[in-house]
């Protein structure tokens, strides 16, 4: 009777490693030794963004992919919804979490109202350049649990060191994109913002 058990929590064990290690997580963190709390500033393609969100550490969720879900789970998204007014929207936004609290989930975006005609080739011109975001033709939002208010729009600044984007196929798009971000919400602020991701087809949806 003991020997059966023994076996039978030996193959869940050995069944639980074997899925666990079917997973692949395309995110890797290096923390940055200066200002911790944050990673360090690359455009390696580390997938994932930090900062400091009203001086609390805050980060996006790792890429991954798992044994028997569909597709992957991103931490980036860049799509330009069209609207029926005389602008469409472009919205950046980060899925992640409080490191001190992953319960605390929610996303951290950036809208820019932008033309009708916009392109993906006038978003590649941003590289190099830095963007003032005004609170108004371009915002910060938060949905994040307890520290913003539905609605509250911030200001500030991105700078794009890497943005690179390149047609997949109509409408998709790959590329790299890195850089710096600092916000203003009035009621708190988001500094020591960086990130740096590879983007696939189904993260740029224009």
């Amino acid at each position: 009777m003991a020997n059966k058990i023994i076996k039978s929590l030996f193959n869940c064990s050995t069944a639980v490693l074997i899925l666990t290690g079917c997973s692949k997580d395309y995110t890797t963190y290096y923390a940055d030794t200066e200002t911790r709390g944050v990673a360090i500033f690359s455009d390696k393609g580390n997938n994932i963004f930090t900062c400091f969100i009203d001086g609390i550490s805050w980060r996006s969720m790792d890429r991954v992919q798992r044994p028997f879900s569909p597709g992957i789970r991103y931490e980036v998204s860049i799509r330009k919804f069209v609207t029926a007014n005389t602008q469409d929207s472009l919205v950046i936004s980060w899925q992640g979490f409080f490191s001190n609290n992953v319960k605390d989930q929610g996303a951290f975006s950036l809208s820019i109202l932008v033309s009708k005609k916009f392109a993906y080739t006038d978003l590649s011109a941003l590289e190099g350049k830095r963007v003032p975001i005004d609170g108004s033709n371009a915002f910060f939002t938060t949905n994040i649990s307890g520290i913003n208010p539905t609605g509250t729009l911030g200001k500030g600044n991105i700078f794009f060191k890497q943005l690179v984007l390149h047609q997949a196929s109509n409408n998709l798009y790959t590329g790299q994109m890195s850089g710096l971000l600092e916000a203003d919400f009035n009621t708190f602020k988001v500094t020591s913002g960086r990130f740096d991701h590879t983007l696939d087809e189904r993260q740029v949806i224009f």
